[in-house]
């Protein structure tokens, strides 16, 4: 059986993304009857290319003004666990960490997510992840002691997912992650470069081990205008085809 050939569509579509890689954000893109013109396609198809790559985030069309290229924000796969570091150098930026704080602290009562008894010591880590310099995650984690007892002797400034496997040869399996609109604190909006109460993007988790055994408890407050989120959904409820597996508690 013949190999099934790439639709023009998609191949012009990602074409075009090659092309908008190469230029600066903010850059004008071609038009329309460009598009159109260049490629020998009607109209409509041109507008569709057009119009996905808007979708994605690859462009950005101004009324009025026509379509450049976006400004680059990180996408996060809320379907994995991934490394700041390695999203961040795959799109060809430069990540950094500062390590605002590492201290043990004892827990109180309600912090149970982690299946600790209120007195058990934590680290509370915090640190504010950077890309091409500019502030864009405020990273608050607790970590049991027990767990990692000379975490605070540790590099903290890299992949802290490499850490506890590397490490201190743990098994993540995934974690679960709540994420919501929020008015930024006056710690985190600083750190981000943000107003006190400007509108922020906070993701609340348990990271897991293979043995169901949670492993840190983190709330993370990501800069609005440096991220996005980005799922994959399956059909409906009852219909044919692969769809994605809520997580546990979602």
């Amino acid at each position: 059986m013949p190999a099934k050939r790439t639709p023009v569509y998609r191949q012009l579509v990602e074409r075009l993304r090659k092309q908008a890689a190469q230029l600066a954000p903010g850059a004008k893109f071609h038009t329309e009857r460009e598009v159109s013109a260049r490629h020998g396609i009607s109209r409509p198809t041109a507008n569709k290319v057009l119009s996905a790559l808007v979708s994605e985030g690859t462009l950005e069309f101004k009324k009025g003004l026509g379509t450049f290229v976006a400004e680059r924000a990180l996408t996060y796969d809320l379907r994995h666990l991934l490394s700041f570091d390695a999203q961040a150098r795959a799109t060809g930026r430069l990540p950094s960490t500062q390590v605002i704080a590492c201290t043990r602290q004892r827990v109180g009562a309600t912090e149970d997510r982690l299946g600790l008894v209120a007195g058990a010591e934590v680290w509370r880590l915090v640190r504010l992840r950077q890309i091409d310099g500019q502030p864009c995650i405020v990273e608050h984690r607790s970590v049991p002691l027990a767990r990692c007892p000379d975490l605070d002797r540790q590099d903290l400034g890299g992949s802290i997912y490499e850490l506890f496997t590397a490490h201190y040869g743990f098994h993540l399996a995934g974690a679960d992650q709540l994420v919501a609109a929020i008015a930024a604190d006056a710690d985190d909006a600083r750190l981000l470069g943000l107003s006190a109460g400007a509108p922020a993007l906070e993701a609340r988790a348990v990271g897991q081990l293979a043995d169901g055994s949670a492993l840190w408890q983190e709330r993370t407050v990501y800069h609005p205008g440096v991220w996005r989120f980005r799922v994959q959904l399956g059909g409906p409820p009852g219909s044919s085809g692969r769809g994605l597996v809520p997580a546990k508690g979602s």
